[in-house]
């Protein structure tokens, strides 16, 4: 048996390049004695939230076309008979597991229970590693992430539902201790002065119990949007959804990737008030949080409160600038389909 470390997240707090930082560092990690599997995904270990979930198809789970009970049986086998072969052929001293949308999607007790029996076949014990970020910081980085993936609603506070998945860790860690125990939950604050030289992959790797040196890292992967590349991004994303049956519309191309690439901007801020009561409505759960996991933290969980304000260079986005990026983007893709043509020709000229 091996111990287990399971990565949950939460959104937002620099999974992305944990996990990419894992994965290239495979070959180093397993001669360490630690083991990223494959069986569970290459990067982001997806498989591990898809296995476990009980809901109905999504956007990660349609992948695997998970869209009725015999489909989903197979793929757990599948997923059970991989994991087991890999453990079995790599003997390492730790199994490492990362994915963050365990944390928002698995709301069940049972969802959470399958994945732990999952893991347990193979892990004599399992610690939960988990960082927490300010909820206000937290919404403004998600929405570049909701635009990006389709979104089309201007930025505002979140709803109820993603409040529980996303933004409530009292709610989030006690669904998760009551299956793997308070004693097993790691809680971090994804803060630069509370990080392992204030950064979340070297801090994880610390935690993971493993020297950096030698290890592939990437870092401040996952980029937000700024202000005009947000808004051009949002209001397009009404003209050609993200997803087509849950499936990504093709006709999109790379526009995302373009615009990220061209979009000469401002940082995007969000709105000042509305990150600000944020906190203030998640204060009481923070503080239960802080209770139980930070007894010797002096004030509160994030610090003294953060009251934000629009910098000097907060504008309004007009429509000169969204034709400005418009008119970059269509520069791009022209040159796109120049370079397609006249590789075309080059193929069908005779020789």
């Amino acid at each position: 048996m091996v111990d287990g470390v399971l990565h949950i997240g939460v959104e937002k707090t620099g999974s992305t390049s944990i996990q990419i930082s894992l994965s290239k560092s495979r070959p180093q990690l397993i001669a360490r004695g630690i083991l990223y599997p494959e069986a569970l995904g290459e990067r982001n270990q997806v498989k591990a939230y898809a296995y476990a979930s009980q809901t109905e198809v999504d956007e990660l789970k349609s992948q695997w076309g998970l869209d009725h009970p015999a489909a989903v049986e197979r793929f757990r086998a599948r997923v059970e008979e991989q994991l087991a072969q890999e453990v079995a052929a790599r003997r390492p001293k730790v199994l490492c597991v990362s994915n963050e949308h365990c944390s928002s999607r698995l709301l069940l007790a049972s969802e959470i229970e399958r994945l732990a029996a999952l893991l347990g076949e193979h892990c004599e014990a399992i610690r939960v590693i988990v960082y927490l970020r300010r909820q206000g910081d937290a919404l403004q980085s998600a929405y570049s992430t909701y635009v990006k993936t389709g979104g089309t609603a201007p930025f505002g506070p979140p709803d109820r539902e993603d409040i529980v998945r996303k933004y409530d860790y009292d709610l989030i860690l006690a669904r998760w201790a009551a299956v793997f125990g308070e004693e097993n939950m790691d809680v971090r604050i994804f803060d630069r002065d509370s990080l392992d030289d204030g950064d979340v992959v070297t801090d994880f790797f610390t935690k993971l119990g493993v020297e950096t040196r030698g290890l592939t890292l990437e870092r401040e992967l996952n980029k937000s949007l700024g202000c005009v590349g947000m808004e051009f991004l949002r209001r397009f994303n009404r003209h050609v959804p993200y997803t087509i049956d849950s499936e990504f519309n093709p006709l999109r191309g790379n526009i995302q990737d373009i615009v990220e690439e061209l979009a000469d901007d401002i940082p995007f801020e969000g709105d000042a008030d509305v990150m600000n009561a944020f906190d203030d409505a998640m204060a009481e759960s923070n503080a239960r949080v802080r209770a139980l996991y930070f007894p010797d933290l002096d004030g509160p969980l994030f610090g003294p409160p953060d009251r934000r304000s629009f910098g000097s260079a907060r504008r309004e986005v007009t429509a000169e600038d969204i034709m400005t990026l418009m008119a970059h983007v269509w520069e791009s893709k022209q040159k796109q389909v120049v370079r397609m043509r006249t590789r075309l020709e080059k193929i069908g000229k005779p020789r």
